[in-house]
């Protein structure tokens, strides 16, 4: 939310800007956080690396931080929680 809020006063015209976390997350940690969120285990069906496959991924905020004053301050696990949060009280009030 702060990056969003930052751009409006700072940015004129037409900008792309990463906001995220910049920490890096690999597949296996990003399956573990869903499953300890949901507490839910996995069904995983392992195949070979696809092409377009990445082992880790993360945000490049360096743009931000300049533009915007950005920092990332919700981690992963914290911002996975938020989202299943949000998400089981969309399906509740949906479910109506």
């Amino acid at each position: 939310m702060q990056g969003v809020v930052a751009s409006i006063d700072r940015v004129s015209g037409c900008e792309i800007i990463n906001l995220g976390g910049d920490e890096p997350v690999t597949l296996t940690q990003m399956v573990e956080t869903i499953e300890q969120v949901m507490g839910k285990k996995a069904k995983l069906d392992r195949k070979p690396v696809q092409p377009g496959d990445v082992p880790r991924t993360m945000a490049d905020v360096s743009k931000a931080r300049r533009m915007l004053g950005y920092e990332p301050k919700t981690s992963f696990a914290e911002g996975v929680a938020k989202q299943y949060e949000w998400w089981k009280q969309f399906k509740i009030q949906n479910a109506k």
